[in-house]
């Protein structure tokens, strides 16, 4: 099917990666951000962040805040 980037209907490496991030449903972070999803008509990655800040003596992510919604 043509698109406006590509008129000829071939599929290029944009469409290659937009359709590969469309494919992506409720993948769980496990904690580093909120879950992440796609869809044809929702390219937003995630609703939800959470803040971090490094231990640099015991390698770790120390949570500084709770969850925080993302404003349009």
């Amino acid at each position: 099917m043509p698109c406006s980037s590509n008129p000829q209907g071939e599929i290029s490496d944009r469409d290659a990666l937009v359709d590969g991030f469309e494919k992506i449903r409720n993948y769980d972070t496990k904690g580093i951000c909120g879950v992440i999803g796609f869809s044809p008509t929702d390219h937003k990655s995630i609703e939800e962040r959470r803040f971090y800040k490094p231990d640099i003596e015991k390698k770790v992510l120390i949570h500084i805040a709770g969850w925080r919604r993302v404003k349009d």
